[in-house]
């Protein structure tokens, strides 16, 4: 623009030279020329400003997206009237994958003809857990000769493109899983408890006996089983209903997504872990105070990788007690996974 402007003025030197040095009508007349391309030029974008003669649109094929898939986010401008547009800015802003703020991307440049329509398409890689904003910052309106330039207001919203965590594949001799299920299957009252009377809290005592080939290792009673010196294998456990307290603690800290992000697939993949096992999990998660949610089948733990898309860490201690498994972004476990 400022180049224009400085040619722009050139030639109006030149032309007042040519009329007081060379030839009055000749100077004159390019100089009323540039005067009146001037003004046109800035009525003519004025009023494509004031009616507005171009709308733009913009759409994402997918709000949704699990890791590794990509989405396009697709603008679209289209000129509603006969006369030209000679100038159009257009500054996109597109998420750099490295954090969920969103950062501003490329500008668009370009004319577009009277009753015309264009059409530009980004794609977007979810490479990461979080929600991410993809849309327009700013649309600007330039004239014919490229002295003026009009901001041209276009109420858009940003697109929200949310991307679900994976679920981490907790390896089967996990020090956390084991010592977990461990506890959770041997009891101070089952080690002594080998008939089937009723007890004192009205469960059924534990039947036992020597494990054996193609027996549920999940039954076995390490406790037992080590002070008896073989493996004793429960009979009578069906009735009774296990589940692991897992939490997620919402500390965090800035720039810290890859640890938030393999927090909340470690949370997953510990509570299908448990699933695998026969024993349920009650997920805790910070909102608004310590919420827990159950996961008794595979239908909840997807529905908990839903949730967990818009999931937002804070700095606030909530109350977490000693028999819950602590997940922390702050010093995540990690796994490889590469599951949905």
């Amino acid at each position: 623009m400022i180049t224009n402007i400085i040619e722009l003025l050139i030639m109006a030197a030149v032309s007042i030279l040519v009329a007081l040095f060379m030839s009055a009508p000749v100077g004159l007349t390019f100089l009323l020329v540039i005067v009146l391309g001037l003004i046109l030029s800035f009525a003519a974008t004025i009023s494509a400003k004031l009616t507005k003669a171009v709308t733009v649109a913009a759409s994402v094929s997918s709000p949704a997206l699990y890791k590794g898939e990509t989405a396009e986010f697709t603008i679209t401008v289209k000129n509603h009237t006969i006369l030209p547009v000679p100038d159009l800015q257009i500054k996109v802003f597109t998420p750099d994958g490295g954090d969920s703020s969103g950062n501003p991307g490329e500008l668009l440049r370009f004319s577009l003809a009277g009753k015309r329509e264009e059409t530009f398409a980004f794609t977007f890689t979810a490479s990461h857990w979080g929600q991410y904003r993809l849309g327009i910052e700013s649309v600007k309106m330039g004239d014919f000769l490229g002295i003026f330039c009009f901001n041209y207001q276009v109420n858009l919203t940003p697109e929200i493109i949310s991307v679900f965590p994976n679920i981490a594949e907790v390896p089967e001799d996990d020090a956390v899983l084991t010592n977990a299920i461990a506890a959770l299957w041997d009891s101070p009252e089952e080690e002594t408890v080998s008939s089937s009377t009723p007890s004192f809290s009205g469960f059924p005592g534990y039947n036992h006996r020597e494990y054996v080939p193609g027996d549920p290792i999940k039954r076995i009673n390490h406790k037992l089983s080590a002070k008896r010196g073989v493996l004793m294998l429960r009979l009578d456990d069906e009735a009774e209903v296990r589940s692991a307290k897992i939490a997620l603690s919402p500390l965090s800290k800035e720039d810290n997504l890859l640890g938030e992000e393999a927090a909340i697939e470690a949370v997953l993949g510990y509570a299908r872990a448990f699933l695998k096992t026969d024993i349920t999990a009650d997920v805790y998660i910070y909102e608004d105070g310590l919420i827990a949610h159950e996961c008794k089948q595979e239908a909840d733990i997807k529905e908990l990788q839903t949730f967990f898309a818009g999931y937002k860490f804070t700095n606030t201690a909530p109350d977490i007690t000693d028999d819950m498994i602590i997940i922390s972004a702050l010093d995540p476990p990690v796994f490889n996974s590469d599951e949905k």
